[in-house]
């Protein structure tokens, strides 16, 4: 049941990541994956600028340049004689206005919430309604820490050095 919602949280966020168009070299959606740990299973996007396309930057915020380069180089294919002047100029413009955030992830999370709903007592019938309460509580507090790990786990490794 577990890796059931890690497969269906992986696909709400390939699926959002996709729907706002923000991902030009697919890199994001392929460092999506599940890890498990001492009991406690997380969904991980260990993409570099992940959290900084999720949470986005406020102005007064310089970028990696040769980072940028080459995104400005892929997504908008410059010819390399304009290539250093346009991304500079993308990076004074960053650097004035920041970066507005996409939050996919909180996204992700809502149309699984949507979709799955969230189990409460009052939802259940069971003729075992300790055991299966207690589970349900399992299933939520897991799904917390998932939720808990992926905005941990972007924060960290989503900034430019």
């Amino acid at each position: 049941m577990l890796d059931n919602m890690q497969d269906k949280i992986i696909h709400n966020l390939k699926k959002t990541i996709g729907e706002q168009d923000i991902n030009f070299t697919g890199n994001m959606t392929n460092s999506i994956h599940k890890h498990s740990e001492n009991n406690t299973k997380s969904v991980v996007i260990d993409s570099p600028y992940a959290h900084i396309v999720d949470k986005g930057l406020s102005s007064g915020t310089y970028v990696n340049f040769d980072a940028l380069r080459e995104w400005v180089k892929g997504k908008l294919g410059i010819d390399e004689e304009n290539l250093t002047d346009v991304t500079w100029k993308i990076l004074r413009k960053i650097n004035k206005d920041g970066i507005k955030p996409k939050f996919f992830v909180k996204k992700a999370l809502k149309k699984f919430i949507g979709k799955y709903g969230v189990i409460t007592p009052t939802r259940m019938r069971s003729n075992n309604g300790s055991k299966t309460l207690g589970k349900i509580n399992k299933i939520v507090r897991i799904a917390k820490k998932i939720s808990k790990n992926i905005n941990k786990v972007s924060k960290n490794i989503g900034r430019f050095k």
